[in-house]
Parts: structure tokens; sequence; C-alpha cells
């Protein structure tokens, strides 16, 4: 039983979905550029509505299939909710992130509660809500958050359905299955089906080590799971190799050859990437990771088997995995609530060890130098950009000097540190996070400043080319400006084939990228630079042309 009161329950998960919300999506509007990756989401989506067309995605006027269009779709959907104006604003692409991350600590939460203890639960949402994986990815447009939501929601619909089937509740334990099934395939819709296939792997395997396989099995209620989970995840890739010329040829380069081409030899099966290297989203809580990686070997697990159930499936995931040969950390995203409960399950068998022996500030001096720690960062990471969006108001390092001040009193005196109990402590510790991290988020101080460069040359560029003028890219399409001009921009890599368009078009804009082949003018045209900007440390890097005839030129 819980030593929780239903009040204190209560007021602690309000405080993390505050805390969550907070994180997730400060920072995530206009003041922070979207990268070239994310751009693919908001322009796609952009063409989707431009064509009415919301089976085949397209990016620059070219069918894009590299990834499902429910991420697309919903975009589109916020879009509708926000005025429909067909211009996807960076907060618009971002908001299915954002809030799959909310949705993912109150999952995180739930996952811990059912499988371990309501303590581990509300420890496991606290790192959840304040980890480096989820700040990044909630506030990025790419799929990866919504597909890790999905998955998690389907990993929680296998907990479920097993609860219910030792209960002999098949009504209960029938549409648990049949809600892990169709979650799986959302993700599938979203990302494929790279993640929800080896989760089920390792949750079987979980379970054969458990004992409790022939159980596991029955729950999953394979024969009408499969079916819908065939049906959710995979109609759109059946439709589109149906309708759409060489779709199963992109499709393989998307899942196949993704998996044999990524690196030059078989030999990187050797380096436990996924191992270590995704350890660094549960960043600034890695303190606890040692003992939940040796969970196997402590005897105090094994009273936790829904802790070793977590434990086997991150590890099959990560050797699944292991064999493509491309090496992507965000790949695990979806593992990070089930690291994030070992994490808590750990924490809460160190914990009450030191409150017994009444050395309640060994915590209290962990918990300090973290928010110390945290609040460095915050202060430095505040005027990273400065350059750009000019120095932090005052109130910011106010607001961050408050806040660190106000957990470290409560860490430090006693009798509050003993009201507030081991798992007081950590979520307040979480909740202070929240503030400082979300501030460097309004500020984009975890992210390069090479996107600032790409939007202040978009900016420069939307400045002098209008909707009714012909703009092309030198060998790169040029994918941060289509989304600040709302157009395709289509590449040419030929110069007869440049010239063949200047004659046919007349006077046109030419966007190149100066790192890649020199762009060598062709007889008979003339050109003038218009634009010049600089990306990070490199000068001129990218340029703006006007082309034309020569015989169109003025005398």
């Amino acid at each position: 039983m819980s030593d929780i009161s239903p009040a204190r329950w209560r007021l602690w998960l309000l405080a993390l979905l505050l805390a969550s919300t907070l994180i997730s999506f400060v920072g995530t509007g206009r003041s922070l550029p979207l990268d070239a990756h994310e751009v693919f989401v908001a322009r796609t989506a952009e063409e989707m509505h431009n064509r009415s067309e919301w089976l085949v995605p397209h990016f620059n006027d070219t069918p894009r299939l590299k990834k499902p269009p429910l991420g697309y779709w919903l975009v589109i959907g916020i879009n509708y909710a926000t005025g429909n104006d067909n211009i996807i604003t960076e907060f618009e692409a971002r908001f299915p992130s954002a809030l799959a991350g909310v949705l993912m600590t109150l999952m995180a939460v739930r996952l811990g509660r059912q499988l371990v203890s309501p303590e581990v639960g509300l420890i496991a949402g606290a790192m959840m809500a304040t980890c480096s994986g989820l700040i990044s990815y909630s506030h990025s447009a790419r799929p990866e958050m919504v597909y890790a939501a999905w998955c998690l929601a389907g990993l929680l619909g296998l907990v479920a359905a097993e609860k219910h089937t030792i209960q002999m509740r098949k009504r209960d334990a029938l549409l648990a299955a049949m809600g892990a099934w169709i979650c799986f395939g959302m993700a599938t819709m979203t990302k494929g089906p790279q993640l929800p296939l080896p989760m089920l792997v390792g949750w079987l395997f979980g379970a054969w080590r458990a004992g409790t396989l022939k159980q596991t099995i029955r729950s999953l209620h394979l024969a009408i799971g499969v079916p819908l989970y065939l049906v959710v995840g995979f109609w759109w890739f059946t439709l589109v190799l149906m309708t759409v010329p060489d779709a199963g040829e992109i499709l393989k380069g998307e899942t196949i050859d993704r998996i044999t081409s990524q690196t030059r030899t078989w030999l990187t099966l050797l380096e436990p990437y996924y191992l270590y290297r995704p350890l660094l989203m549960l960043a600034p809580w890695l303190f606890f990771v040692p003992v939940a990686l040796l969970g196997p070997w402590l005897k105090t697990y094994r009273s936790r088997p829904g802790a070793m159930r977590l434990w086997w499936m991150i590890l099959l995931v990560a050797i699944i995995l292991s064999f493509s040969r491309g090496r992507r950390w965000y790949y695990m995203l979806p593992m990070l609530a089930p690291y994030t409960v070992l994490m808590a399950s750990a924490a809460m068998q160190m914990g009450p060890l030191f409150w017994r022996e009444r050395k309640t500030w060994i915590w209290a001096a962990l918990f300090g130098i973290l928010v110390l720690g945290i609040g460095v960062f915050a202060s430095l990471a505040m005027n990273r950009h400065a350059a750009y969006l000019d120095e932090a108001p005052i109130w910011m390092f106010g607001t961050l000097a408050l806040a660190c001040l106000v957990s470290l009193a409560l860490l430090a005196i006693p009798k509050l540190r003993h009201t507030l109990g081991f798992v007081g402590m950590t979520l307040q510790v979480a909740v202070i996070a929240s503030i400082s991290l979300s501030l460097v988020s309004q500020r984009s101080g975890y992210w390069r400043s090479n996107r600032f460069d790409e939007r202040a040359f978009s900016l420069q560029v939307a400045e002098r080319v209008t909707a009714e003028d012909t703009i092309v890219g030198w060998i790169e399409p040029f994918d941060e400006q289509q989304y600040e001009l709302h157009r395709p921009i289509p590449a040419h890599s030929d110069t007869a084939e440049l010239a063949e368009t200047v004659y046919t078009h007349g006077p046109l804009y030419v966007l190149v990228d100066t790192s890649r082949d020199a762009l060598v003018w062709p007889q008979g045209i003339t050109a003038e630079r218009l634009v010049t900007a600089d990306y990070g440390d490199i000068e001129d890097h990218f340029e703006l042309w006007r082309a034309q005839a020569a015989s169109e030129a003025p005398e």
C-alpha cells in the first residue's frame, strides 16, 4: 500500500502536470526557428493543404513518402483549429510534439504506478518532465515525440491487458489489448513499425524471464490484435503502393535501406551504441542510472517484477536496433518512460534507506548540487544567442535565482525535508528545474545558432522576392527558405538546365550555397549578386542572385 494520501497524490500530480506543460510548451513559438527536419513537417502540411491532397504527402512539389502522414494530419488539424490560414507557424508545427511531451509525463506516472508503486510513478513522472530527451523533442516538429507517445500508450495497454487477464476480467482485458494494438498502429502511421515490433518482442522476453509467458501471450489476444494492428497501421502503405509510381522503392529506401546502408561495415554491430548513447536523454538525473542498470543483480529487484520486465524490454529493443547500421540515439525515445521508471525504482530503493538512518542530509546535498548545476547552466544558456535575441531581461535572472533559492531552502531545513519526504523532495526539485529549464527554452539556449542564420538569410530573400517571381536553388532545394517563403523552390544542378529556365521564365532569382559546387554562369546569362549571408563561422555561405538573359539586361 502507498503512504501517499489521495489529497497529496492529486496535489503532486497537478504539480507535475503544470511543470510538464511549462517545460514542453514554453519556447515552441517564433523565438525558435524551425530546423531543416522540422521544415519537412511544416511545409509538407502546407502543400497537402494547398493541393487538398490528404493521402500522398508532397514536399517541394514532389511526393514525400519518407514518413506516413499522421504527423502532417495533426499539424493541419492544429492549423484548422487556429484559423485555417494554411500558414503553418512554428507553434502549430510543434504543438503535437509539445502535447505528446505532457502526455508522456502522465503516462510515465501511470506506468510506474501500475508496475511498481505510486511513489515510483510520481518520481518517474518528475524525471520524465525534466529530462533532456523530452525537452529536446517536445520542441521539435519532427514526429519523434508523437511516435514515442503512441508507443508508450501501447505499452500501457499491454500492462493493463495483462493485469485484467490475471484478475479474470475478460472484457476489460480484451478492450485493453485492442487499445494497445490500435496505439501501436497509430505509431506505425506516425513513423513506421520500427519500435512497436521490438517493444512487443522485449515485452514477451521479459514475460518469459518472469515465468509468465503463456499468460502474457493470452493477454495479447493475437487473433484480434494482429489484424487490428495491420488495418490501423498499414492501410495507408497499401493504398500508396497501389496508387503512387515507384512507391515501393521509396518506402524500401526508408526502411530496409536505412538498416543496411547507413554505415560502411557490419562491424558496427559490435558497438553497443543503443546501450549507452540514449542514456544522455536522461540528464540531469543520470546519477540514478548505475543502480537502475544493475537491476538483475540486486535482490530487491526480485520483488519488483514490473521493473524487471521493463529492464528486459529496454535491453531487447537496444539489441534489435543494433542490427541497424544507422545510429540515431532518438530511436530509443519511446523507451524514455521505461528508463525513468527503472531510475525511479532505484531511487525508491536508496531513498528510504537514508531516511531510516536519519541521513536525509545526503539527499539534500545531492539534490542541492543538482539544483545549483541547473541554475548555473540556465544562467549561462539564457544569453547563448544574445547576438540574435539581445540580452536576456533581468526578470528572467531574478526568477531563476528565486526558484533556486526556494528549492535550496526546502532542502536545507530538516523539518521541511521530513514533511515532504523523499518523493516530495524529488518533485519539488523537478518543479524548480522545470521553471529554470523553461527559461532556457524561451531563450532557445539548447539549440545551435545556425538556425538563426538560416532565418536571417530567408528574411533577406523574402524582402526581395515576391510571390510572382521565379526562384530556384542551385543544387540544394533550400528547405528553410521554402518555409519562410511558403513556396516550393525547385533545385537545378546543371547550368544548361538553369539557362533554359532563365530563357523560358525570364528573369529569376537563384539561391546558392557556396559550400557546394561553384555556380559558373553560362554564356548568354547575366547575373547580379543581391544578398550574401554568413552561416555560423562561415562567411558569405549563402547567396541570392538575380539572373536574366543577356539580351534582357539593361544597358
